[in-house]
């Protein structure tokens, strides 16, 4: 440390050299107090040296220290940043401001600090460490890896440095180099949750869920009484389909600490997909109370009122989310910004997995009839647009607002609104036959009227027919019918005033099990998503015995990992021919091969679901495949956004 030289104004009055000798006394007494933990004698020292020195910088640097350590960043400011410039070459003087700039403000103001305090003394890892920390609170975990790679090297065995780089390894997407370095954290620190609960996070991304599950547990055991580490636990449970666990996690997160504002969300995320929307609801009021400047929990609330039935109150919070997230300057930003267009609550593509938050900044743009849409602020704040808004059956105003509101904003988009119209079943259905190796069942509109006698209508159709309500996906309320009186009954039990009639066709393989196929199309190229096999005709996932079933799941990876083979040369050339005609930029195809090997197709739109293997070991060959669509959409979004391109305008979408 470098104290500042005193300098003698009037050297004619001989006691002056002894009240100096004095006074840096009692600093040097006042600087042993403080070292000793001495708080209040040290600064009583400080406050009686600037009594007889108002203004000098050694007694208000110590006291600012002192202030700093008894918890008091504010009064620590207000002492130290005057001598940010009259004690330039004092590095814990820096470190100090940059702490104390953290504490009051965030960990923008302290980086500078930090770094002007390691210019100074290049060695000093604790302060190293420290702006990685920094660096990653604020977003910037590639700098973060950067200088926290450096205190690793030098000092292997800091299980806090371990713990913080694995930290930023995660937050670029590096997940297996995180792994390896939290565990070895683990156990250098056998007490700190915190390596334990990051070590889960990056199981969870390398999907191995079983020993995420173990480390998340292990954290919970080391700090029983941490909120944040009972939603981690919760939030993987969840995942890995232990929903009664995952809810008694977070309700006892929300119980240790009512003020964690990720807890009422992750709660009222898992109340909403366990189907208690009320619940859902409350939690997530909760939520914007503790933190009502958050765009994304308004977003959470507003679709929340959505689905109560409360459009008018969900409307308004959307917007409220919508204009907080354009308030203030747009932020340029290495990763590409996407602005996600969606309606309110429902009727659009799953965007969770498939747009890479680490590689692109994604916010939503919730279509609202009547919005007074900032359309110059929309296209600085974003560099492309990709259209969720994708079932023109279930949501067509909103389609035919976003179809207004996309020209407005003038950004490139991904899946253009206007495309969206021709995605309906029936459409689809005549646009997509005649190609050759593709067999499309025939598919009909009707309303419930015309369905009273239906004998007329079956003649159209060369068998039993699938019948369901319009705007319905996921076998919801989806039935067989083989005659005129089950197609009534079919009917009644339906509320949707249209149903959809379709050709059932007998998909069975000969081995008598049914296979269905999940096929994505992205930027022009098709990738296999997971091949479903049951004993039922309606197939999902779920309902099949592929987790139990260990031949199944090798046939799935054959399909995945060799899909040319398992399909063969003339349903991919169907394949081809259904990606040219329907020229969306990312879509899906539910579809089975019948025993002439012809593609039938079941349904082939852009809301299908893509996620991660996010279960156990057993399913861990899904997830190379499910990537490489994620990866394909991202090549597909960065080069959209280098074509950027927009024009000046104000849009108010709606009468």
């Amino acid at each position: 440390m470098v104290e500042p030289s005193i300098a003698f104004a009037d050297p004619v009055r001989p006691c002056r050299p002894v009240q100096e000798n004095a006074l840096q006394d009692m600093l040097d007494r006042a600087r042993e107090e403080f070292l000793a933990g001495r708080l209040a004698q040290a600064a009583l020292l400080c406050r009686q040296a600037l009594e007889q020195s108002p203004e000098h910088p050694a007694a208000l640097r110590q006291l600012g220290l002192i202030r700093l350590v008894e918890g008091d960043p504010i009064g620590a400011l207000r002492l130290l940043r005057p001598l940010r410039d009259t004690i330039a070459d004092d590095s814990d003087l820096a470190v100090a401001l940059a702490e104390a700039e953290w504490a009051t403000d965030s960990a923008v103001a302290a980086i500078p600090h930090f770094h002007r305090a390691l210019a100074l003394a290049s060695d000093r890892t604790e302060v190293r460490t420290r702006l990685g920390l920094a660096l990653l609170t604020t977003g910037q975990p590639d700098a973060a890896r950067q200088e926290l790679e450096r205190v690793v090297a030098s000092q292997p065995e800091d299980a806090r440095a371990l713990t913080y780089l694995g930290m930023a390894l995660l937050a670029v997407g590096d997940a297996a180099r995180a792994a390896p370095l939290l565990e070895r954290a683990m156990r250098l620190d056998p007490t700190d949750p915190g390596n334990a609960f990051q070590l889960g996070q990056a199981l969870r991304e390398l999907g191995r869920i079983d020993d995420a599950l173990r480390a998340l547990r292990e954290a919970v055991r080391r700090g029983p009484d941490l909120a944040y580490l009972r939603v981690g636990l919760g939030d993987a449970l969840f995942a890995s389909g232990q929903h009664g666990p995952a809810l008694f996690e977070l309700r006892q997160a929300v119980a240790l600490d009512p003020s964690l504002v990720l807890a009422w969300a992750k709660l009222g995320d898992m109340e909403q997909l366990t189907g208690d929307p009320a619940a859902a609801l409350g939690c997530y009021r909760r939520a914007v109370a503790l933190d009502p400047g958050n765009p994304a929990l308004r977003a959470l609330l507003g679709n929340a009122l959505f689905a109560v039935g409360e459009a008018a109150q969900g409307a308004a919070e959307l917007g409220r989310s919508m204009a907080a997230g354009w308030a203030g300057p747009a932020r340029r930003t290495a990763r590409v910004r996407v602005g996600i267009l969606a309606a309110p609550g429902l009727a659009n593509t799953p965007t969770d997995y498939i747009i890479d938050r680490v590689r692109h900044a994604a916010a939503p743009v919730f279509v609202l009839d009547g919005f007074d849409y900032p359309c110059e602020r929309i296209a600085v704040a974003h560099d492309v647009l990709f259209n969720a808004v994708s079932d023109p059956d279930a949501a067509p105003e909103a389609l035919a607002l976003a179809a207004r509101l996309v020209p407005a904003i003038g950004l490139p988009v991904l899946n253009p609104p206007a495309a969206m119209f021709a995605t309906t079943r029936q459409l689809m259905a005549e646009r997509l036959a005649g190609i050759d190796g593709l067999r499309v069942p025939l598919t009909r509109r009707y309303r419930r009227t015309e369905l009273e006698e239906p004998t007329a209508v079956l003649r159209d159709f060369a068998g039993p027919v699938l019948v369901r309500p319009v705007g319905s996906h996921g076998g919801h309320d989806l039935t067989v019918a083989r005659t005129a009186d089950e197609v009534r009954r079919a009917v009644a039990a339906i509320r949707s005033d249209e149903v959809y009639l379709t050709e059932f066709v007998d998909f069975r393989s000969p081995d008598g099990l049914y296979r269905k196929l999940r096929l994505m199309f992205v930027g022009g190229r098709v990738f296999p998503f997971h091949l479903a096999i049951g004993e039922h005709w309606l197939v999902h996932y779920f309902r099949t015995q592929m987790a139990t079933d260990a031949t199944l799941r090798a046939e799935e990876a054959a399909f995945l990992h060799r899909p040319e083979e398992y399909l063969g040369p003339l349903v991919c050339a169907a394949l081809d021919a259904v990606q040219a005609r329907v020229g969306l930029d990312y879509f899906g195809a539910d579809a089975a091969i019948d025993r002439d090997g012809k593609l039938v197709l079941f349904e082939c739109n852009a809301t299908m679901l893509v996620r991660h293997a996010d279960r156990p070991a057993m399913f861990d060959y899904k997830r190379a495949p499910a990537a490489r669509i994620r990866d394909a959409v991202s090549e597909m979004l960065d080069r959209a956004a280098a074509e950027k391109r927009w024009t000046s305008s104000t849009l108010r979408v709606g009468p």
